[in-house]
């Protein structure tokens, strides 16, 4: 198998000029094609393990293929380049358009590393193949080596171009795989904002700015603390996904993500897709406080609103546990595991009692481990508001611990009731409190 570049081209019906191209500061021999220029100065192309694919409609293939066009320049010059002529139609439809779509998509193989030129692309097939590009990344896990754009344009009208011998022609090739990026972030960003997961946006922020931070030059403060604050979303969102409350609690994570995004409001980053993000990031993070309970109430809502069930029931219940500990000055840092976990254990077991006549001699098992501390949790007021709530988490929890194995719940139902009991004690709560719960 061919394991170089492969260099993805389109071929159009223009009246194509000699010119000269540059790129990096090599310059081409005169050439009517860009493609015969980049596979001339294009430092990854410069080798005969180069695969190109070239697309190209029937009048594209009368025009500027057969004959004494870029076949023959490029058998002359290349010929050690494998180089595959493939029709494709006009693309006049949506059915050609998705026809053209699984044409190129099949001339990508597992982990090609592509390079694309778009200078003679026709209407939208550039977007196409963009699109196309973003998509095979993730099925054929390919790498993109850049897309490129010959723009003899730049040297003003083609009646003034005419003007310029051939040889003088220097027509610049912009590289255009910033455009690409844009739909990664695309991406990372709406993974983001729609399931609360910042690893991939985290990742992408990184391999933006690593060669930003690691060139004295162009290394910025504020370039820095993007990198941060990325790294510091990626952690939070972890630690929401992992259930890690006491993290949560503490809010020291939250706090430090606060903190930069304050630091970086009205500053130019280098990344420019961040700029618009930074307020939607500064929505998700407001609230969070340090060591509050209520970031665990906020963390259920967050698991609400992205979809994580499981998540959100459990991190709900042990909230209310860590809530009513706190409340009775019993959820001490210092004392052993064991006695912490037997606490959480009576609190869970006195809320099962609460409002339940069946489940009385649960609580009467309670009062023999610890008259104390059970009677104060059964006569705290919130035991009163979170009793309910809680009671109707437990089924839901084991029924997804269990895995649906035991109970009949649908899985379509679980979100529901979770929005469902969380409203319910947020308005329990503040009729008891006279408070909002967070």
């Amino acid at each position: 198998m061919i394991m170089g570049a492969h260099f993805i081209s389109f071929l159009g019906t223009g009246n194509y000029e000699f010119c000269r191209y540059t790129f990096q500061e090599n310059i081409s021999n005169p050439s009517r094609y860009v493609q015969h220029a980049l596979l001339e100065i294009l430092p990854p192309l410069r080798n005969d393990q180069t695969r190109v694919s070239l697309f190209l409609t029937q009048q594209a293939w009368e025009k500027h293929w057969k004959g004494n066009g870029l076949s023959q320049a490029l058998s002359g010059d290349f010929p050690n380049v494998y180089v595959n002529p493939i029709r494709i139609p006009e693309g006049r439809s949506p059915n050609e358009l998705w026809e053209i779509f699984q044409i190129l998509y099949d001339q990508i193989l597992e982990g090609d590393t592509i390079y694309v030129d778009i200078t003679h692309s026709y209407r939208s097939v550039p977007m196409f193949g963009i699109s196309l590009l973003s998509y095979a990344r993730t099925l054929k896990q390919i790498t993109l080596g850049g897309i490129y754009y010959g723009a003899i344009e730049a040297l003003g009208p083609l009646e003034t171009v005419k003007k310029i011998p051939p040889e003088e022609r220097i027509a610049p090739i912009f590289d255009l795989t910033s455009v690409y990026s844009l739909l990664e972030w695309s991406t990372a960003v709406h993974l983001f904002l729609r399931t609360g997961r910042a690893e991939e946006l985290s990742d992408l922020v990184r391999t933006g700015l690593k060669p930003i931070l690691s060139d004295p030059e162009t290394r910025r403060t504020h370039d820095v603390e993007a990198q941060k604050l990325a790294d510091k979303l990626k952690l939070i969102s972890l630690d929401f996904l992992t259930n890690r409350g006491e993290e949560i609690r503490k809010g020291e994570v939250l706090n430090q993500i606060h903190r930069v995004f304050s630091d970086l409001q009205g500053k130019e980053l280098s990344l420019k897709p961040m700029e618009p993000l930074l307020s939607r990031i500064g929505e998700k993070i407001g609230g969070f406080r340090l060591s509050d309970i209520r970031n665990n109430y906020r963390a259920v809502e967050w698991c609400i609103q992205h979809g994580w069930i499981q998540q959100g029931i459990t991190q709900l219940q042990e909230t209310i546990i860590t809530h009513m500990l706190e409340l009775l000055n019993e959820n001490q840092k210092d004392i052993p595991e064991k006695e912490k976990v037997a606490k959480r254990d009576l609190v869970s077991s006195v809320f099962h009692a609460k409002h339940n006549p069946a489940a009385q001699h649960i609580y009467q098992d309670c009062l023999k481990k610890n008259p104390h501390l059970a009677k104060r949790i059964m006569d705290h007021p919130f035991c009163e508001v979170a009793a309910l709530p809680f009671n109707k988490l437990r089924d839901h929890r084991n029924d997804i611990n269990h895995g649906g194995f035991v109970e009949k719940n649908i899985a379509t139902r679980f979100q529901a009731q979770l929005d469902e009991v969380f409203k319910e004690l947020k308005l329990l709560y503040k009729n008891k409190f006279k408070e909002d719960l967070y």
